[in-house]
């Protein structure tokens, strides 16, 4: 554990070894082993916040998570990520909310995300002000922007497309780059994969 800072807490072999700041908290082998500078972040679970050096404000539960978080220099990234490798490759991504095994797992420098359930948003790198919730809710989700998901399985074929707003099992289901969409009940617009504009409730 860290030889110096104050308020610190670290419990596990190599956690919070490099450590030279203060307030914060990390359980598990390697948990924060490369902080120096970042404060008031907890990781609990083996290689947990694993490469933050000076991200500050971030909580990262389960094996991996948010293990590259790395932004340069001090930066308050307010990230919170619970789950096997939630989060895992976010380096700068910034106040995003990964709850779920390998929910968000692919996240780089997306910010404002939220996903909730196994695989949500799971292959998103760069898409910014997203939410899914659901198992599989936006798991093929890449780049698209400000799309809202609720169900199991909600917009799971989505990848580029902006703006669509799916809630039921499957609503939505295999829209791929298809923008500004409205379905609402199991299987809404499962049809539909590239048109825009459209709505369907029930």
């Amino acid at each position: 554990t860290a030889t110096t800072g104050s308020n610190n807490t670290g419990i596990g072999r190599h956690a919070l070894t490099a450590n030279t700041s203060g307030v914060n908290t990390a359980v598990g082998y390697r948990a924060m082993d490369a902080n120096t500078t970042g404060i008031s972040n907890v990781a609990v679970g083996e290689d947990a916040l694993g490469a933050n050096v000076a991200g500050d404000q971030s909580v990262a539960v389960g094996y991996e998570a948010l293990l590259v978080q790395n932004p340069s220099g001090n930066a308050d990234m307010n990230n919170t990520a619970v789950g096997y490798r939630a989060g895992y490759a976010t380096t700068t991504g910034q106040e995003n909310t990964f709850i779920g095994s390998s929910a968000g797992v692919a996240n780089t420098t997306a910010s404002y995300n939220t996903a909730v359930g196994h695989t949500a948003l799971d292959a998103n790198i760069t898409g910014a002000d997203n939410t899914a919730v659901g198992r599989r809710a936006g798991r093929e989700l890449t780049t698209g922007t400000q799309n809202t998901l609720i169900g199991s399985g909600a917009g799971d074929a989505i990848t580029t497309a902006n703006n669509n707003t799916a809630l039921g099992y499957l609503a939505l289901s295999t829209n791929s780059t298809g923008l500004q969409n409205i379905a609402i009940g199991t299987n809404a617009l499962t049809a539909n994969t590239t048109a825009h504009n459209n709505i369907a409730i029930g």
